[in-house]
């Protein structure tokens, strides 16, 4: 795995979410399409991604292995169009769930699943959505040392369509939040009802619509270290990933600072993971396209914890070194 460095050469990816599954790293994309395309405002089509791909790797020694498209969009029963940012997820019943958006028929964005015995697959889709979901890039957290719940954070603004289902603030307005859920143990359907993650400021008070270099924009991650709970995501407009934390998954999580500064590209979208005993950032930027928002690249950078303040886990800054060989 070399750093920093696109991890793809022979293809357009974006949207990695990264696991640990046996030892071996692998990365869940969606899958660019290689020809041009325009750049309307708030997304009307140019992110035209109709499968995913999949890449290994065995140790951070070893080189990545392109395992190809794990699902396309004529396996996928209830889809019509776009395949956005995936996760991968293996779940307490010992199978691999894939959870993806798509858009439907009425060209609303739902949430799905397929399902495999092994992280390569083949996977099946289900033939429905999952009843209650919208808007866009899922991402999947297990609870273990809670009981072992299963909860999905997803949302998205603007193409995401998170307005469509909550009414648009004002700019003095609290932001709108990314959404959870709970899955059943065969990811297969919500449980409960879905609620909105609150994030607010140093003071404890939401984050403001007009807040844009702090607010939520879209592709959320949770993930556990030492007791704190860590919501990565992007701000979208201000196109940096930032991070909060919280002492319960559910929140509400304090905005703390940014991991990810602006990239080539207007997108961007991280996913963090331990993995032979370090932390890595997976992320994706345009280099590779000199600059072109609809042709992206996943890159891998290290990332440290650093304790300050003398507070423990909830006082924790994220470093990202982009520099690593």
């Amino acid at each position: 795995v070399r750093w920093d460095v696109p991890l793809l050469h022979s293809t357009f990816t974006a949207d990695p979410s990264a696991r640990v599954f046996n030892g071996s790293l692998y990365v869940i994309m969606s899958h660019d399409t290689d020809r041009r395309m325009q750049w309307p405002p708030r997304d009307e089509g140019q992110f035209q991604m109709a499968s995913y791909r999949l890449m290994r790797a065995a140790s951070p020694e070893k080189p990545i292995e392109d395992l190809g498209e794990p699902l396309t969009l004529e396996q996928v029963p209830w889809a019509t169009s776009q395949l956005w940012a995936p996760d991968l997820i293996r779940g307490r019943d010992g199978r691999y769930h894939l959870i993806f958006p798509a858009k439907d028929r009425n060209g609303t964005f739902r949430l799905g699943a397929a399902h495999a015995s092994r992280p390569s697959g083949p996977y099946t889709a289900d033939p429905n959505p999952f009843l209650g979901s919208s808007s866009i890039d899922p991402s999947v957290f297990i609870d273990h040392k809670k009981g072992g719940n299963v909860y999905v954070f997803f949302g998205g603004l603007w193409g995401g369509q998170l307005e469509r289902w909550r009414q648009a603030p004002p700019a003095s307005g609290a932001a709108l939040g990314p959404l959870v859920a709970r899955l059943n143990v065969g990811m297969t359907a919500f449980e409960g009802v879905v609620a909105e993650v609150s994030i607010v400021d140093e003071r404890g008070q939401p984050l403001k619509a007009a807040d844009e270099s702090r607010r939520f924009f879209e592709g959320p991650q949770v993930f556990e270290r030492a007791g704190t709970y860590y919501l990565l995501y992007s701000t979208g407009t201000t196109h940096r990933i930032v991070y909060a934390t919280a002492r319960s998954v559910l929140g509400p999580f304090k905005y703390r600072g940014i991991i990810l500064g602006p990239v080539s590209g207007w997108t961007t979208h991280a996913s963090a993971v331990l993995w032979d005993g370090a932390w890595y950032l997976l992320h994706h930027d345009s280099t590779c396209s000199f600059g072109e928002t609809a042709r992206r690249c996943t890159k891998a950078a290290r990332m440290e914890f650093v304790e300050v303040g003398g507070h423990g886990g909830d006082a924790i800054l994220l470093i990202v070194n982009k520099t690593v060989n």
